[in-house]
């Protein structure tokens, strides 16, 4: 929290200093060279002159650039189709008819497990939670007593007032 109250305190001391040497600086400004008398504005001129042309100079035309091509792209030739060759390929083997065959799943027999044997079983004991021990606290006392006298506990609220 200091951190922010010396920033604050060193940033408004600076805009301070800054507008105080401002002002000083606009108090003892030298105007001895000003005359306290009032100066009429210059006299306008009897004729018009218009401003000075530029001369003109000869510039020389620059040298052409010289320019990049790429290179150009390889221009496509037409070949006729080859003529077709003649092949001897065999003739395919029949195909052979799948035999249709039936095959039964097959079965996996499991004995279901044995049921458990009905019997009774008391519930589990289980022990109460465990309630802590009342304790005696004794109140707080009001007020302390000092060397200057009583001193007694407030509790302190601040109010503003607007009357």
């Amino acid at each position: 929290m200091s951190t922010n109250f010396e920033n604050d305190f060193y940033f408004n001391f600076q805009k301070y200093t800054l507008v105080l040497l401002a002002f000083i600086g606009f108090v003892a400004a030298d105007v001895s060279h000003l005359s306290s008398s009032y100066l009429p504005p210059a006299a306008p001129q009897p004729q018009y002159l218009p401003p000075p042309q530029p001369q003109k100079q000869y510039i020389p035309p620059s040298p052409p650039k010289q320019q990049y091509l790429p290179p150009a792209p390889p221009q496509q030739q037409y070949l006729p189709p080859s003529p077709p060759q003649e092949q001897y390929l065999p003739p395919a083997p029949a195909p052979i008819a799948p035999q249709q065959t039936y095959l039964p799943p097959e079965q996996h027999y499991e004995a279901p497990a044995p049921a458990p044997a009905p019997e009774y079983l008391p519930p589990a004991p289980h022990a109460a939670p465990a309630q802590p021990a009342p304790e005696y606290l004794p109140p707080a006392p009001a007020h302390e007593v000092t060397n200057d006298g009583y001193h007694y506990r407030t509790i302190r609220k601040y109010r503003f007032r607007s009357h």
